[in-house]
């Protein structure tokens, strides 16, 4: 309760210098009934002598974002039932959730002085100020190389246990402890992306849960580096047919170039590829022409930001080896406009279908 109270006043403190409180209640645990609309705390907010707010606070870490709609689904029940202001607290929100909230139309303030609030009378808009986001330990980061697996297998909406995971991963050629896939399944469950039924865990909010492993996606990708290739080849198609069929089982196309042969919508000028074996697929770059290059590359080698997952559910078409449809919203997602937007064709025409036929299962 004091930490609570210590949060929310100062959110307000750092995000609303002109607003005071008349009052401010916490709201113990134990007082809230099954069939009552939650909330952490209630108050008066006043600004000057004429707007006076009645407000009602969701405080947390909101470490994901299906932890955020929950809250937001709170937030509402609260204003709904008492007639209040909602208001979302933590000590940093992202830019990312800053804009979910918005779009939700709930109010929110953090102790870096971000702040949205619209209410009759008020309207309150300040954005930018950046912190470190708080986060409390999780049993595994679910968007590691190996973790990634246990998303990448029950995607598709299916459910099964602990063992019966292992046991799939490992006839696929992937060795994953049962302990691992356990610890896993806790962070999952922790973010609100993974829940325990009869037939066994499956996934929840996977749209949201997209969102969360894209963004942590394109932060491990900074990291990584990537060597150029030219190989004399006017047409862009012809150079991803040479180059993906001397991969062999080396390699796979991703990117643009990759999702060209899934979706006619993706247009590239260079072909990318994410090595199992770089050595392997540096020599059948040299062995059909392609010489390395600090400029005018128009194939691009990139060290995979998953080396063992990034080659899960690879596909062959026209004998050529294609990354998945999850990888390519991956790396598609890294690339700026024309990326994003091949990206967001991909899934509305295969990640979205696949969503919906997941909700019937």
């Amino acid at each position: 309760m004091i930490n609570e109270q210590n949060l929310v006043e100062r959110a307000v403190e750092h995000s609303l210098p002109f607003g005071r409180f008349e009052r401010l209640e916490i709201q113990p645990s134990a007082h809230h009934h099954l069939a009552e609309p939650k909330c952490d705390a209630v108050g008066r907010l006043a600004f000057g002598k004429s707007v006076v707010l009645d407000v009602c606070f969701e405080t947390g870490s909101f470490q994901s974002m299906a932890s955020l709609l929950q809250a937001v689904q709170q937030a509402k029940a609260a204003e709904a039932a008492l007639g209040c202001t909602p208001l979302l607290i933590s000590s940093y929100f992202s830019p990312q959730k800053q804009q979910f909230l918005r779009e939700k139309g709930v109010g929110y303030l953090d102790t870096a002085g971000n702040a949205w609030l619209e209410a009759e009378g008020l309207f309150v808009d300040r954005c930018g100020r950046k912190q470190k986001e708080a986060s409390s330990p999780l049993s595994q980061d679910p968007f590691s190389d190996k973790a990634t697996f246990v998303i990448r297998l029950l995607f598709s909406g299916q459910a099964l246990g602990i063992r019966p995971i292992s046991t799939v991963l490992a006839e696929q050629g992937f060795t994953l402890s049962p302990g691992y896939v356990s610890k896993t399944i806790a962070s999952l469950e922790k973010l609100h992306y993974a829940l325990k039924t009869e037939s066994g865990v499956r996934l929840i909010n996977r749209e949201l849960l997209l969102q969360d492993w894209s963004l942590a996606y394109r932060q491990k990708a900074r990291r990584r580096q990537s060597q150029g290739w030219y190989l004399p080849e006017p047409d862009p198609s012809q150079l991803a047919r040479i180059v993906g069929r001397a991969l062999e089982s080396n390699g796979a196309l991703t990117d643009r170039s990759g999702a060209s042969f899934i979706d006619p919508h993706a247009s590239f000028d260079t072909v990318d590829i994410l090595p199992s074996n770089r050595d392997a697929v540096d020599r059948a770059l040299e062995r059909i022409g392609a010489t390395r290059v600090a400029r005018g590359a128009n194939v691009i080698v990139h060290e995979p930001v998953y080396p063992l997952s990034s080659f899960y559910e690879i596909r062959f078409a026209d004998d050529i080896p294609i990354v998945s449809d999850l990888q390519l919203y991956l790396d598609l997602r890294c690339q700026a406009q024309r990326g994003e937007e091949a990206a967001e064709h991909l899934y509305r025409r295969f990640i979205g279908p696949l969503l919906e036929e997941g909700e019937q299962l």
